[in-house]
């Protein structure tokens, strides 16, 4: 993972617990490859991927994602967390998903 994907997440509170600080950054980064590439950012693929890399499943590594994207938003400590509240606004999202969160992640990671 790139310093600059590892600082935007230690930004957005991500937990420092585990492998989802890693995770999540293979994520993001994955999907800034996507998007410059001018392609779809197919979940499944991008789970695949990680799952193969941790020696995981599919199933595990999603289910891992979404929490760490739950964990940033209500339990940073602040509620609401004020980068994700700032990164909602910005991309005008209504709510948080793992696949909205990647794309807005990557939006801002691909404007800096």
């Amino acid at each position: 993972m790139q310093k600059r994907t590892y600082d935007f997440l230690v930004k957005m509170r991500i937990p420092m617990v585990g492998d989802a600080v890693e995770m999540m950054g293979d994520a993001v980064e994955m999907t800034i490859d996507l998007l410059n590439s001018h392609r779809s950012v197919p979940m499944i693929d991008i789970c695949a991927a990680i799952a193969e890399k941790y020696h995981t499943n599919v199933k595990s590594v999603t289910a891992r994602l979404v929490r760490v994207v739950d964990a940033m938003e209500y339990r940073s400590g602040v509620y609401p967390n004020p980068e994700m509240e700032e990164l909602r606004i910005a991309f005008r999202l209504d709510k948080w998903t793992l696949k909205r969160f990647l794309y807005a992640a990557a939006r801002r990671l691909m404007g800096q």
